[in-house]
């Protein structure tokens, strides 16, 4: 297949997804065991299909929360979250290469935010954490690759930056407000969304075996609710690193404006979002409006990003406001959404922090060597097993 079949072919797959290939098939006139096989090549090659949630349909809204590690608990602060998932509404984490703070993501039920809130503080005064940022998120993006600066077949960038150009149509968002939006979800429906967070392709037929739920439930649950309802938005073709990801030299930037005014936002977005290997962005709002976008990329075209992110925001005159950090790829985790939090009597969500804290506190009085040790002292932890609240 020459060069323009194939961009053409990830240009359908972009538009139309990983679960319509016939479609994408018919509409280039090739067979679709063709379409089958390239889309498997690509994910050799680190293009992975994410499905893109609504949270709000599913009762759910996304908090951005920055954790300040204490140094005793830095080094399996990665592992401590990981295994507070099954309590705390926990989405995604990742540390920094530099400094003792982690960003996690909380998908939050409407209205128990103070519950997070509550954990973050009681997380404090245990000494497990020094300090934290929460803030609520008002919306949230994805943008996918852009064929014309992907080479599919040999799964490389190739991004000429003069042809680099403000967007002329933002990427799809999900608006979170403050008052829940009506939202009409069961189990059947977590169950689906969670499988096709793990992967976008998976069949119906599949998630059935897997559930142990009937096919033809799963079906309807899928085309009504998931699909008809929109609690999958979309999905989106993630670059996730390919032969980079494998020797752990994928470059993850996370750069922050601060105090951003509203009128101002979707212009910054044209303009900083048109670069290559923008991924994901969000509106965060507590007191000040902070705008974060990160971008996976080659450790090659670090340099040149970065150059012509200072450019666009010195366009902006918003270059003071900006922040960059680099994110610890080897430190992060994506989780799907919480089914165990989820009461299929009552039909709604649990909220478990109360429970959570008392199994930190064992956690810490585990670590410390006594209940009432202070943070900082004590027995020395067991290097080779970090803390965790899973396994007591």
């Amino acid at each position: 297949m020459d060069a323009d079949r194939e961009k053409a072919l990830l240009g359908a797959l972009v538009a139309m997804g990983p679960r319509n290939l016939a479609a994408v098939a018919r509409s280039l006139g090739m067979p679709e065991e063709t379409v089958r096989y390239k889309l498997r090549r690509y994910y050799e090659r680190g293009l992975v299909f994410y499905a893109f949630p609504d949270l709000s349909k599913v009762g759910l809204r996304p908090y951005y929360a920055e954790l300040e590690f204490s140094g005793r608990w830095r080094p399996s602060a990665g592992q401590l979250l990981q295994s507070m998932s099954m309590y705390s509404y926990i989405s995604y984490y990742t540390g920094y290469l530099t400094g003792s703070w982690l960003t996690a993501y909380f998908s939050m039920p409407y209205g128990a935010g103070s519950h997070l809130r509550r954990l973050l503080d009681e997380m404090a005064d245990m000494g497990i954490i020094e300090g934290y940022r929460l803030r609520p998120a008002s919306w949230v993006s994805y943008r996918g690759v852009d064929p014309e600066f992907f080479d599919p077949e040999a799964g490389e960038w190739d991004v000429d930056w003069t042809r680099v150009r403000p967007l002329e149509e933002l990427p799809d968002r999900v608006d979170y407000p403050e008052e829940p939006p009506r939202a009409e979800f069961d189990y059947y429906d977590l169950a689906i969304l969670a499988e096709l967070q793990q992967d976008a392709r998976r069949p119906v037929a599949e998630i059935a075996e897997r559930t142990g739920v009937n096919e033809k439930t799963l079906a309807y649950h899928f085309n009504r609710h998931v699909v008809g309802n929109g609690i999958v938005r979309k999905y989106v073709l993630r670059w996730w690193g390919g032969s980079y990801a494998k020797t752990n030299t994928v470059t993850y930037l996370e750069m922050v404006v601060s105090g951003i005014r509203r009128r101002d936002v979707d212009e910054l977005r044209r303009r900083v979002e048109a670069l290559p290997f923008a991924y994901s962005s969000r509106l965060l709002e507590d007191g000040e409006l902070v705008y974060i976008l990160q971008a996976p990329m080659p450790p090659n075209y670090f340099n040149q990003s970065m150059t012509w992110m200072r450019d666009r925001l010195s366009e902006l005159g918003a270059l003071d406001a900006a922040s960059f950090r680099l994110l610890d790829a080897r430190e992060s985790a994506s989780m799907t959404v919480p089914l165990e939090l989820y009461n299929r009597e009552s039909e709604s969500w649990t909220v478990k922090v109360d429970e959570l804290i008392e199994k930190l506190r064992a956690v810490r009085a585990m670590v410390e060597g006594t209940p009432s040790a202070s943070p900082g002292s004590g027995a020395a932890e067991d290097k080779g097993r970090g803390p965790s609240v899973a396994s007591r």
